[in-house]
């Protein structure tokens, strides 16, 4: 389809006699061109643009634009029928850009530049848009670089929040950029100002590197996530209370089967409880559902609903953004890379290594691959793949892995391995795939379910001195989302804190049982290293941090058992044991009621670990026998036990923290239903402030585990 012969015609009619300097501003009818200060911008608007703009012509409008040689991008409003043009060199004159534009516009149509993801700009969307010319092609990226450590990156297609998602976690994966990405919508499209390390990144990393990231989001069916059930219902539940109780009572019907579709989720595990004479949160939330339904007044529960589902969601979209990031640091590559063609280098992109490329790496670089040392030394801090605590140092013959770093020195290396199959990759898919603990079986519950009793016991003392609406404010206060919630932040914490040190824990790892005293037994199925401390032996720290009995069990004589026992610092010991003198070891001290923690390979000693109470395996690279529900040592590290323990105890206190925030603001709800008839509300907004100040405790934690990981 041609575009207007109007603005051929126009344009025509202006270049012709454009001999000398063109006035600054060229009116026509249905056409204007603005020669804008400060550069060599020209502003085109009128009928005739918009009429070229519109989606039938706007792919030819935009080549034709283009076949401008000097034209070095383009900004089009097509709601308003305007094309900003902006011209590279800045001594092109006002006449010549004219005549220019009218021999653009009324030949033949040149042959069309590649533009990746066209049809963002051509779905019939009326958003302004910029088109970029990058080198024989265009791209709809716009890069800028306000400063040497950050860079502002703009795309129409960041609008859409799933390849807005999508394209930060690719963004974690560059080596030379910096975890901190910040998402900003300017001028009605979507911005994200991302962080790099100066000097070191070409603008034109973010466009090889991003727009395989939108073809793989387009090629695949638009996500088009439907709201949850229960979501649809519990808002639908707050609107009706709301209609209901100020303006047309009869409604409540509507909560009332609202409410009662709420109270039959509670009632399997609340039956459950009580057949084993336990009273669960479940029971406390029937009961204040029938309160609702006696005294028909909906909103303060459809209220308290809705806030427990907001509050869920809000906690679940920042455990996935820094759990991404945390995978994304297993996936860390480089861009580019120097790789060996016989007596040559030659830079290529690293989607282009192949095993057996030999690559050359230096201070700061990451590697790319796992692989093997083929010449030089280097320093290579390896600490998420190995647990090592310094830098390692690497030569001739040495193993290397992908996803670490050089610090010092420089060597070539030979790929083995890439991508997935690499023991980085491995790691992220692991973390991507580990399972999260049920609801039912966290600490935060099992606490609040101690609060039942308590709580209904007051509310029948409530019943009886004030009537049913003060048993109702009684029993309102919310004592899980807060406490939930923070569990699950505080948990991701931990993993982060553990992952920076070497140490894998599943998300659904019940990390309580390595707090108190427990009895703890490691093997000789194990190599293990003691680094050198002026605290004493292993097994005398380890009685110092609370450790009951530390016990080390050998297959080897009472006198070599004795000696590698010695050099490991362990004080007690048992020569020339077997799968069921361990098995027997621990059958005893669980009867006698302790807790009894194995580490050692749990894969051949799988009996063993079944039987503790807690198992901790050792791996090493490749990670070719993870497991989804492991907890592991990534070195032969005895001190690392010691740093797991201390990072579960961490764990714990926070949860018990949480717990006591959100328990004092509903204890004082109670005690002011009681003791002050406050207004109807107080207690909601009470047991949320809880909730708010449980969400930005634990937020912190985990920005702070972040940081202290992106070190």
């Amino acid at each position: 389809m041609r575009l207007s012969d109007g603005l051929v015609r126009q344009l025509a009619v202006i270049s012709g006699p454009a001999r000398g300097a063109a006035p600054e501003v060229l009116e026509l009818p249905g056409l204007a061109v603005r020669f804008l200060e400060g550069g060599p911008a020209t502003l085109l608007s009128g009928r005739t643009i918009s009429a070229a703009a519109q989606v039938p012509t706007r792919r030819e409008f935009i080549d034709r634009l283009f076949s401008l040689r000097l034209l070095d991008s383009l900004r089009l409003d097509p709601k308003k029928g305007e094309v900003r043009l902006e011209f590279a060199a800045s001594k092109t004159s006002r006449s010549g850009i004219v005549a220019s534009l009218a021999k653009a516009i009324g030949g033949n149509r040149p042959p069309a530049l590649t533009l990746p993801h066209e049809e963002a700009i051509l779905g019939g969307e009326e958003r302004p848009f910029g088109v970029y010319r990058a080198g024989p092609a265009l791209t709809l990226w716009q890069v800028e670089a306000p400063s040497t450590r950050y860079f502002r990156l703009t795309h129409p297609l960041l609008r859409l929040e799933y390849i807005r998602k999508k394209i930060l976690g690719e963004l974690a994966t560059l080596a030379e950029v910096s975890p901190r990405t910040i998402y900003l919508p300017l001028l009605g499209s979507a911005s994200l100002l991302v962080f790099v390390r100066p000097h070191r990144v070409d603008p034109a990393l973010f466009r090889e590197a991003l727009d395989p990231v939108l073809t793989r989001c387009l090629s695949g069916a638009k996500p088009r996530p439907l709201p949850s059930p229960r979501d649809v219902l519990v808002n639908a539940n707050l609107g009706l209370a709301l209609a209901s109780d100020f303006l047309f009572p009869p409604l409540g019907a509507a909560n009332v089967a609202a409410t009662a579709l709420f109270a039959a989720g509670y009632l399997p595990r609340a039956l459950a409880g009580l057949r084993q004479r336990k009273f669960t949160l479940e029971v406390l939330y029937l009961a204040i559902a029938s309160l609702a339904v006696i005294t028909y007044d909906f909103l303060p529960t459809a209220l308290m609903y809705w806030l427990m589902r907001f509050w869920a969601r809000r906690a679940r979209g920042l455990y996935d953004s820094h759990h991404s990031r945390l995978v994304a640091r297993y996936r860390l590559r480089p861009r580019r890379i120097w790789i060996d063609q016989g007596e040559t280098s030659l830079e290529t992109r690293v989607e282009e290594l192949t095993p057996s490329s030999v690559v050359a790496l230096g201070a700061g670089d990451i590697v790319p691959g796992d692989g093997i040392v083929v010449d030089g030394a280097a320093e290579i801090d390896e600490r998420w793949l190995t647990g090592a605590r310094e830098s390692v140092p690497k030569i001739n013959g040495d193993k290397i892995y992908a996803a670490s770093r050089v610090v010092e020195g420089s060597l070539r290396m030979k790929i083995k391995t890439l991508g997935e199959d690499t023991a980085a990759g491995r790691l992220a898919r692991w973390h991507s795939e580990a399972p999260r603990r049920r609801v039912s079986e966290s600490p935060a519950m099992q606490r609040a379910d101690k609060t039942v009793l308590p709580v209904l016991a007051a509310g029948a003392i409530a019943a009886a001195q004030g009537g049913l609406p003060l048993a109702r404010t009684v029993l309102g206060p919310d004592y899980l989302t807060g406490p939930a919630l923070s569990e699950d932040l505080d948990a991701l914490a931990a993993i982060m804190r553990a992952a920076s040190s070497g140490i894998l824990i599943a998300r659904n790892s019940p990390l309580e049982k390595l707090g108190g005293p427990v009895c703890v037994i490691f093997d000789d199925t194990i190599p293990w290293q003691t680094p050198e401390t002026v605290e004493g032996t292993f097994a005398e720290i380890a009685l110092k941090q609370g450790v009951e009995e530390v016990v080390f069990f050998s297959k080897r004589s009472q006198e070599e058992t004795a000696r590698l026992a010695a050099r490991l610092g362990f004080a007690t010991f048992q020569a020339e044991s077997s799968q069921v003198a361990k098995r027997a070891y621990i059958e005893r001290r669980q009867g006698e009621g302790r807790t009894v923690v194995f580490v050692g390979d749990c894969a051949a000693e799988r009996a063993v670990a079944k039987k503790a109470d807690l198992a901790v395996t050792v791996l090493a690279p490749p990670f070719d026998r993870l497991e989804k529900g492991t907890i592991a040592l990534l070195s032969p590290d005895l001190l690392k036990f010691l740093e797991l323990r201390a990072i579960a105890a961490d764990l714990a206190a926070h949860i018990e923290t949480a717990f006591h925030v959100a328990l004092a603001p509903n204890v004082a709800a109670v005690l002011a239903a009681f003791f002050l008839t406050p207004p109807r509300f107080t207690s909601l907004v009470l047991t949320n402030l809880g909730t708010l100040a449980n969400y930005i405790r634990s937020e912190t934690v985990l920005h702070l585990a972040q940081s202290s990981a992106d070190e």
